[in-house]
């Protein structure tokens, strides 16, 4: 008979929890409308602002709250290179103790329940193929960002190639919503936008080769053998 998932019940209700408090708790307005810009400009005004955006985008990462509203609001608040900066600190940070919370707690049991060649797949093509694997998932639009931070605790990953497939696959979405999110207050510089808009489609296109290569087709693979 089959333990009961306790572990995988504790991170799902951690998961569930923090995205309750943040729609509905008693500080949830600090996340919606204009509130997190004052919050955190207030923070810069007294000299803490920095730190205090980088340990509230870590938080909001660990607890599955949408990545890109971080970005933005740190684009906003910081510019474009300062945002950058900051949101790629904030955000490795969070996939980060995301990812050891979700070892932590569920690794063990999901291993024991999930079952299928699709899983073994993947950590076929991770063991294979290490850190750019995790660099394409970060940028193509296969899974949501903290679904790859919890999933990829729950597969055979070293936390090395996570931690350098995070960085790097995270790079272009921060830089591209970072500098959108600057555009309104300081206009645009169309140099600087072709430039992101150019790594932004080469990130892209390289990382659809990189799927492609690490995890063929059922029916290449049958061609194969």
């Amino acid at each position: 008979m089959k333990k009961f998932p306790i572990k995988l019940l504790l991170l799902a209700a951690l998961i569930v929890t923090g995205i309750a408090l943040s729609q509905w708790g008693p500080f949830a307005h600090y996340f919606h409308g204009q509130e997190p810009r004052k919050f955190i400009e207030a923070c810069r005004a007294s000299g803490w602002g920095v730190a205090v955006f980088i340990l509230i985008y870590m938080a909001g990462s660990m607890l599955a709250l949408p990545s890109v509203g971080f970005s933005l609001l740190g684009g906003v608040v910081f510019g474009f290179w300062p945002g950058v900066a900051y949101n790629l600190i904030g955000c490795n940070l969070g996939a980060a103790a995301a990812f050891w919370v979700a070892r932590s707690l569920g690794r063990e049991t999901v291993q024991s329940w999930i079952r299928g060649d699709k899983l073994k797949k993947l950590e076929d093509a991770i063991g294979r193929h290490g850190y750019p694997v995790i660099v394409a998932f970060r940028i193509l639009p296969l899974l949501p960002f903290n679904a790859v931070n919890f999933g990829s605790a729950l597969l055979r990953i070293r936390f090395v190639d996570y931690l350098i497939g995070t960085l790097v696959g995270t790079f272009p979405a921060t830089v591209l919503f970072t500098y959108y999110a600057t555009v309104p207050g300081g206009g645009r510089n169309w140099k600087l936008e072709a430039a992101v808009l150019a790594m932004a489609v080469a990130a892209i296109g390289g990382s659809w080769w990189i799927v492609a290569k690490a995890m063929p087709s059922e029916k290449k693979s049958k061609a194969d053998k």
